[in-house]
């Protein structure tokens, strides 16, 4: 998990320097929507050719039989769950600013909200769709998994959830976020382990990171 992870971080980075470089975009620049996109798309598609890569090597084959990769229209209300929990995200990061006033935002917060034209097909797609589904993949799917042969249900929903919400620290910002993350952490291993899947967590984490996304774009 920690290789696939590391494969994945070092895709995004050298692509979002390649991409820069091309368009003429010297370091320091702020972030757009194209470069948010171009990184989330080779930090993701990077991770998700590991994991394929991983399910030869390691386990039958196939994204499905090894790490649950399913997501099935019945499991719609998980979808709506995660929306929920993106309001009361929300309402606790607004409490939070009021009693410390002046809240770093997240640079990719930032960057989504400032997107335009075609960017912001590319940013949605990225953060609300590609990420939840390779993160799920990743720590429900691979780390989840793995746990669950060495340890009890319980240890390993709590060390993958506290894994996820602690790798999110990478930008120091998102440290208000770290309930919400965990939370949604928790809810979506506790999913996979119950239904064998990742349906459920995969629709929870994508309603959770499209609220964000629309109300960023919105605002």
């Amino acid at each position: 998990m920690v290789w696939v992870w590391i494969a994945g971080l070092l895709a995004g980075a050298v692509a979002g320097s390649i991409a820069a470089a091309i368009r003429g975009r010297g370091t320091g620049v702020h972030l757009d929507g194209i470069d948010l996109a171009v990184g989330l798309i080779a930090q993701n598609g990077a991770i998700l050719v590991a994991l394929a890569l991983v399910s030869r090597a390691k386990g039958v084959g196939t994204l499905r039989r090894d790490f649950g990769l399913v997501v099935r229209p019945a499991d719609w209300p998980w979808f709506a769950t995660g929306v929920v929990l993106q309001v009361i995200s929300i309402g606790l990061i607004k409490v939070l600013d009021r009693v410390a006033s002046g809240l770093p935002e997240q640079q990719a917060a930032d960057t989504v909200k400032h997107s335009q034209g075609p960017e912001i097909i590319l940013v949605v797609l990225g953060v609300a769709f590609f990420a939840p589904l390779v993160e799920e993949l990743l720590f429900r799917g691979l780390l989840l998994r793995a746990l669950l042969r060495k340890t009890t249900p319980v240890a390993a929903v709590l060390i993958s959830s506290v894994v996820f919400a602690g790798l999110h620290l990478l930008d120091p910002s998102t440290a208000t976020l770290m309930a919400p993350l965990l939370l949604l952490a928790v809810i979506s291993a506790i999913r996979a382990v119950r239904t064998g899947n990742l349906s459920q967590s995969i629709l929870l984490h994508v309603g959770f990171n499209l609220l964000s996304a629309i109300l960023l774009l919105t605002s």
